[in-house]
């Protein structure tokens, strides 16, 4: 996930107290383990600190221009991937993930991963995290080995990184 470029960590705070606890937990944990050095079975964290993190309310313009961005929590949860979901490829009618071309998935147990363009600063890429249809003390749960959500954040090869994941407890679908 990431090769080099500044990255900034962006966790939701719409989704209250407890979610956002859950969210902010989830993005620190991927701040301080997304690197080439991290297992799916050492998990360690990086040695001398992690990549930037801001709630969703304290993004500004200029961090989008200067920032590939991570952004932790879906529409319903994060302000920055509701502003930009109308221009993603992605949609939750009736509670089911449909992606452009594909048949729909249950939301419901699932976590989407994707890779896109910023719409707002296109130089600049967003990795979405939407935990949208997952409980809360699994986004505690996914604290502990958080590669299961980013793929390819846990290989020492990212160009293995897919566009698009959906998985389901441990399995992964898509």
């Amino acid at each position: 996930l990431y090769a080099g470029e500044p990255m900034l960590v962006v966790y939701g705070t719409r989704a209250g107290k407890a979610r956002t606890a859950a969210l902010e937990k989830l993005a620190e944990a991927i701040a301080f383990r997304c690197h080439p050095g991290a297992t799916a079975t050492n998990n360690r964290s990086m040695i001398y600190g992690g990549f930037p993190i801001k709630p969703d309310h304290e993004v500004r313009g200029q961090d989008q221009k200067e920032y590939n961005l991570v952004i932790v929590g879906g529409p319903d949860e994060n302000a920055l991937a509701a502003k930009y979901w109308e221009k993603l490829p992605v949609r939750h009618p009736d509670q089911s993930i449909e992606i452009d071309g594909l048949d729909p998935l249950p939301r419901k147990g699932s976590a989407l991963s994707f890779l896109h363009y910023n719409p707002s600063a296109t130089q600049r890429l967003i990795y979405c995290v939407d935990t949208g249809g997952l409980e809360t003390s699994e986004i505690a749960r996914r604290t502990k080995s958080p590669g299961g959500l980013l793929p390819g954040m846990s290989l020492s090869n990212p160009i293995s990184t897919p566009d698009l994941m959906v998985a389901r407890g441990d399995t992964l679908l898509r």
